[in-house]
């Protein structure tokens, strides 16, 4: 799994089929399974995992205003299913911005240019530009 939306789908999918009616856990649950409860599991409750005065600001904002979000009758249930990594439009993580607008920012943003400058010298290097095209270079 490459992402949280992925295990937040698997949980909401075995709670219905496990319960075969509606189950006692809904998808507000389920969130909480990734926040809350996920910090009280890491023994971190105190630290992260609710929006508290005192506790790092690590949270994630949603565009939901993409087609496959809407229209938005349910928030949570909205995003535990249909949300994925490319609609998280800012991360925070202990109040630092480190994406904004769907763009990395500050040092994830100057690691991910390392990253290219590094792909384009390897590829130079190996003579794949000709190869894989201007798109790859």
């Amino acid at each position: 799994m490459n992402d949280l939306s992925e295990p937040l789908v698997l949980a909401s999918r075995v709670l219905r089929c496990t319960c075969g009616r509606p189950c006692l856990l809904d998808h507000h649950d389920v969130l909480g399974f990734a926040t809350t409860a996920g910090a009280a599991a890491w023994g971190m409750s105190d630290r992260i995992g609710s929006l508290t005065p005192g506790k790092r600001a690590d949270l994630i904002l949603v565009d939901t205003r993409r087609p496959h979000l809407s229209p938005l009758n349910d928030a949570v249930t909205t995003v535990v299913l249909n949300a994925g990594p490319a609609d998280v439009d800012t991360v925070l993580v202990d109040g630092r911005i480190l994406k904004r607008h769907g763009k990395l920012t500050g040092q994830a943003a100057h690691a991910q240019e390392r990253l290219e400058e590094s792909r384009r010298r390897l590829f130079a290097a190996a003579g794949l530009n000709d190869i894989l095209g201007p798109a790859w270079v």
